[in-house]
């Protein structure tokens, strides 16, 4: 009995860079908050690996075509041949080397897809521009339509490096805490029981007297006991100063 390796070659070529890319994306940003059919999950794995093996494709060509011309031709003969597999065996070291080189460039992508879902920046210049918002009306669209929960948008952006979410929190049992937005939970809009962790946190139990610096590292709030937020965009050195 034999091994075919066909369908583990397979796997690794149509798979793992597109699985590759998948996580590193949402190591950036937060998966779909509705789960993935195994059908979507896989066409994502397959599309992204499509994008690694066009530019893993044209870098090969390149490089046999600057360096080993003599490949190219057998190569291209294998392909009319339909030898491809013999051809990718005889040239073991080349065929190992363009596996590791798409699982490279899967990194590479879902860097560039998590870098452009948090920065949009397609989205951002068109929202700047009087024409195309002027499409907008005329279509009837009154504003740019987002999937994320409004939780996530409104934290996620940041016009500086070293700006930072500061809130000022009421609690429904009274009491008002102020700082600086750590790290919060992505649940949809219509989930009460969200969490926010707050650094460099004031407190006070009323809002007519003044914010007393709390000792403790930080404070885990509920959404849920909250009855309302007050966010600003601050710079992080001056938000102790003006707390």
């Amino acid at each position: 009995m034999t091994f075919d390796i066909t369908g583990l070659a397979l796997f690794l070529l149509a798979v793992m860079p597109g699985f590759v890319a998948q996580q590193l994306r949402h190591s950036l940003v937060p998966k779909p908050l509705d789960p993935q059919t195994a059908l979507e999950e896989t066409g994502e794995y397959v599309l992204n690996s499509l994008f690694v093996h066009l530019l893993a494709l044209a870098v090969f060509h390149v490089y046999l075509r600057l360096w080993r011309p003599a490949l190219l031709s057998t190569f291209g003969a294998a392909v009319l041949t339909h030898q491809l597999g013999a051809w990718a065996y005889d040239h073991r070291y080349l065929s190992i080397l363009y596996l590791c080189f798409t699982l490279f460039a899967g990194f590479l992508l879902g860097l560039l897809r998590g870098y452009l879902a948090l920065v949009q920046p397609v989205r951002n210049t068109l929202a700047s521009r009087d024409w195309y918002l002027d499409i907008l009306r005329r279509l009837k669209i009154p504003s740019f339509i987002d999937e994320n929960p409004v939780w996530y948008g409104v934290f996620r952006d940041q016009g500086q490096s070293n700006e930072v979410n500061f809130v000022q929190v009421r609690m429904k049992s009274g009491g008002y805490y102020a700082g600086e937005l750590a790290r919060y939970g992505i649940l949809k809009d219509s989930e009460k029981n969200k969490d926010m962790y707050l650094v460099n946190v004031y407190f006070r139990t009323g809002i007519a007297e003044a914010y007393q610096k709390m000792t403790s590292d930080g404070v885990l709030i509920s959404f849920a006991d909250v009855e309302a937020v007050e966010i600003s965009k601050r710079i992080a050195d001056q938000t102790s100063a003006t707390a």
